[in-house]
């Protein structure tokens, strides 16, 4: 995720959760190569992107609706038709309206894990 640009150059800094998979020696390594800045963050930190609440929706629809998915496009297709049922679009209706709610937590718990 891109944070910020810097003052009138292209220079970014980049922001990741520093899964495991994200901080392994070869992505290491690109960001160092591709001179990449990072921005400093906690592993396993609560996260307000709403669309780790969508992937974990989708991944629980896949598994319970045990669709046959033979290849990419069909997945592509069951994933659409996910993202766009009724019950998805609750979730992210109620994520949305509970934004505020779950930063002043956070603010609260000093940046550690919240209920949400």
């Amino acid at each position: 995720m891109l944070v910020a640009k810097k003052n009138t150059a292209i220079s970014n800094i980049f922001q990741q959760d520093n899964c495991r998979v994200h901080t392994s020696k070869i992505i290491k390594s690109y960001f160092e190569e591709q001179q990449i800045e990072q921005l400093s963050w906690p592993s396993q930190s609560p996260d307000l992107n709403i669309i780790e609440h969508i992937w974990s929706f989708l991944k629980n629809y896949l598994f319970e609706k045990q669709q046959k998915i033979r290849n990419k496009d069909d997945l592509w297709e069951f994933c659409k038709k996910g993202f766009y049922s009724s019950e998805c679009s609750e979730l992210i209706t109620k994520l949305y309206s509970t934004f505020m709610d779950r930063i002043e937590e956070l603010i609260s718990s000093n940046g550690n894990n919240t209920h949400y």
